[in-house]
């Protein structure tokens, strides 16, 4: 095992509860601490010119941690930035261009230390990007329904469509957008934005329920289609981390997308 005298040090530190693998040159250290969505953090420790450096691997850059990373959230960068400067944490680039945080010692008694704060410092980064900024969101959010009312109004009748609206008589089931069709047939519009793709999945999952909430009221045999309008130009918009939570939408009965690169579609409902 690579680094096993250092293995052995940890141990002796902090006790039995941690793991490792071996990963090419590297020695991944699997930590008993966690975030706040249960996810155990692992450090990474590497020997280069003579120093022992201790990073996050690009894992929350990368999202592995199943986490976001956006930046451009002032409130998560203060935040952010508090924790790096508190840890004393640097940062690099990977192959890949992605961020790598680290930090580093000529001394190998030292690791432990660095290895807790590491772990603090990761753990306490993933938890936050967990955390819903809901005055940016809500305000995207706002943003976005206006422009779809805004566009939808131009080329249909107002008459015909009606926006946050109620579905059913007992005003349980409340839908960005009903199209009411002359042969009495109904069109549900939900819209989907947000900042970051935690909060994008959240608005997909609120859709799904919304659709399926809908199919169990007296009014849902009347529902022709129940559409999805995905804001693609939101910053959320990263299909490969919430594609199966859309799939799993479209999967049901007279369900469908249109993204708002593709607005046009819309007219054709």
């Amino acid at each position: 095992m690579i680094f096993e005298s250092v293995y052995r040090d940890l141990v002796a530190s902090f006790g039995e509860l941690w793991k490792y693998k071996e990963r090419d040159k590297s020695l991944e250290i699997i930590t008993p601490y966690a975030t706040t969505t249960r996810k155990f953090i692992s450090v990474f420790l590497t020997e280069r010119e003579g120093l022992y450096v201790l990073s996050d691997g690009g894992w929350i850059s990368e999202g592995i941690y199943d986490n976001s990373f956006d930046r451009s959230i002032s409130c998560f960068e203060k935040i952010f930035l508090h924790y790096q400067d508190a840890f004393s944490i640097k940062k690099s680039k990977n192959l890949s261009g992605g961020d790598i945080f680290y930090k580093s010692t000529v001394s190998q008694i030292a690791i432990p230390s660095l290895i807790f704060d590491m772990s603090n410092f990761i753990s306490t980064i993933i938890s936050i990007s967990f955390v819903e900024f809901s005055d940016k969101d809500s305000e995207l959010e706002l943003n976005f329904t206006r422009k779809a009312k805004e566009y939808i109004e131009t080329f249909s009748p107002r008459k015909d469509w009606y926006f946050n609206e109620y579905l059913d008589r007992k005003r349980s089931v409340k839908v960005s957008a009903i199209l009411r069709k002359e042969n009495s047939k109904l069109v549900l519009l939900n819209f989907i934005t947000g900042s970051n793709y935690n909060y994008f999945r959240s608005n997909i999952g609120k859709t799904n329920m919304i659709f399926e909430l809908a199919d169990n009221t007296s009014e849902g045999q009347l529902v022709e289609q129940k559409v999805a309008l995905l804001d693609s130009n939101a910053r959320g918009y990263l299909p490969e981390h919430w594609s199966i939570w859309l799939d799993h939408l479209l999967s049901k009965p007279n369900s469908k997308k249109i993204e708002w690169s593709q607005k046009e579609e819309l007219e054709k409902i």
